[in-house]
């Protein structure tokens, strides 16, 4: 039996559970509140220590990424269809999809797009995939 304060027995706790945390992502904004507090995204984070520089990047390939990583979301999930991919960036697609199979990426267990946070530091963001990779 645990007691109210993480003990066993009435000995020493041997695992602490840590309450989880509430994560919301204003999609329209791209602010994250962490616990019903603003937190900072990690890019922000990033972009403000200077290092992520979009200053050669032009809008199309700003919005190429975000259409890959997007497709890379809908593969894993399971729900892509190739037919809607561009043919811009269907070299893109297919070479992240060769990346995962010659991985050994289990697409039943991966999860992609894992929002997280921490209280301790005060940030957010998402992971684009959690998954085993490599028998690891």
């Amino acid at each position: 039996m645990i007691d109210d304060k993480g003990r066993c027995c009435g000995r020493k706790p041997i695992l602490y559970i840590q309450m989880a945390l509430a994560i919301k992502l204003d999609e329209g904004t791209h602010q994250y509140t962490v616990d019903g507090k603003a937190s900072p995204g990690v890019t922000s984070i990033l972009k403000s220590a200077g290092l992520i520089d979009t200053q050669w990047a032009e809008e199309w390939h700003l919005q190429r990424g975000s259409a890959i990583h997007r497709c890379m979301e809908l593969y894993v999930r399971g729900t892509l269809d190739w037919a809607t991919v561009d043919p811009r960036i269907e070299g893109y697609v297919r070479a992240g999809e060769k990346f995962l199979r010659d991985a050994g990426c289990d697409l039943a267990t991966a999860e992609p797009e894992v929002m997280v946070a921490s209280r301790r530091y005060g940030y957010a963001g998402k992971v684009d995939l959690v998954a085993t990779l490599f028998g690891n």
